[in-house]
């Protein structure tokens, strides 16, 4: 590494020009200046150079880790030919370095780079005070799988979240365009429960099995006979030690069978769990539409929950070890298991928007 801190921003802004290299920093590709970036990214590293510099001669760029011990090299050095008197290089900060992440930052999740820039053979670092170091961050991923209610839809994944999925692709919809308004990658799968419910879980866990990378959020929501999915998955991946930071649940069910098949018992790998139910023993109204009260009309015939089944009632659920698990009794008169989606709306939203500002990648 250099032998010598670059001279500061301050000394530049008095006039005291010092040496060849005066200062280096960095910006987006736009040239906007960032002290931030993701694994993945591609910056920019701009290099303020002296009057006394000759065109055509060579700068060395050898990026850095900054790191209390050992200062760990980012890719091999390269070599930029002199222009002007600002020199930009065009960085690619690679997805696997993420690697060097020991758990130093606020979430133990960053990397600080900086520059060693060499010049006819004297080495100065450049950006690599505190306050001017790229600090480099995992790129916050979150995974959703959706259940929607009824046992007709073989288990398989809607090829649309408008298919047929009623309330549940509404609420899929608005967590997935909120994740990306946060800049976080995101990705999805609304299933359709079989009969059976081992379809429909193993669904779930190959979409998660291909999709997973660690660290990512998984979120797993379920509505109607979808939440009683929602909980077999979680125990399905549990089996393979991969987290899932929020359930929601809505109204679980399984209809004529009163109950005999709903596992209300959510396993430990869950972090947090919202399950909302009512206690009306009925299925929804004879409105019609996809957003109307019918859980047959509101989800589609083939897809969503068991229309006025005396039955068709949610129950609380307990958590196996230290999860958490909220239980919020919705019984109204004006709440059904119909319509118990679009009434719990702002609650479903608000949870779910709060898990993801509030996911911390794990250390």
């Amino acid at each position: 590494m250099g032998t010598s801190a670059g001279v500061s921003f301050e000394k530049l802004q008095n006039g005291k020009l010092e040496g060849n290299v005066i200062y280096g920093y960095w910006t987006n590709l736009n040239n906007k200046p960032i002290k931030r970036a993701y694994f993945g990214d591609t910056v920019r590293f701009n290099i303020l150079l002296s009057p006394f510099v000759s065109t055509g001669d060579l700068l060395s760029l050898q990026f850095y880790e900054k790191d209390w011990m050992n200062d760990t090299r980012l890719g091999s050095a390269k070599k930029v030919s002199i222009r002007g008197s600002v020199v930009q290089y065009d960085f690619k900060i690679r997805g696997d370095w993420d690697n060097m992440i020991e758990g130093t930052g606020e979430k133990g999740e960053e990397i600080e780079a900086y520059c060693e820039v060499t010049y006819k053979d004297k080495a100065v670092d450049l950006a690599y005070q505190d306050n001017q170091v790229l600090k480099v961050y995992r790129k916050h991923k979150v995974l959703l799988v959706f259940f929607h209610g009824g046992p007709f839809g073989r288990g398989q994944i809607k090829g649309k979240s408008n298919d047929d999925t009623g309330y549940t692709g509404v609420i899929y919809n608005h967590i997935m365009k909120y994740a990306k308004s946060k800049g976080h990658e995101t990705v999805g799968a609304i299933i359709a429960p079989a009969a059976l419910e081992k379809y429909g879980v193993s669904t779930g866990y190959d979409f998660i099995i291909q999709n997973y990378r660690p660290g990512y959020e998984i979120i797993i929501y379920g509505y109607s006979y979808g939440g009683d999915n929602a909980v077999n998955l979680a125990e399905r991946i549990d089996a393979s030690n991969l987290p899932v930071d929020t359930m929601v649940i809505v109204d679980s069910t399984d209809g004529p069978l009163h109950q005999i098949s709903v596992d209300t018992s959510v396993p430990d790998n869950v972090g947090y769990t919202l399950n909302i139910y009512q206690t009306k023993a009925s299925g929804g109204s004879s409105k019609s539409g996809k957003n109307s009260d019918n859980p047959n009309s509101s989800e589609g015939s083939s897809s969503d929950g068991f229309s006025n089944s005396p039955a068709s009632r949610g129950y609380p659920h307990t958590a196996e070890g230290r999860n958490k698990v909220d239980n919020i009794n919705a019984t109204s008169p004006d709440v059904t298991h119909g319509n118990i989606q679009q009434k719990k709306f702002d609650t479903i939203i608000s949870i779910f928007k709060k898990r993801i500002d509030e996911y911390k990648y794990p250390k």
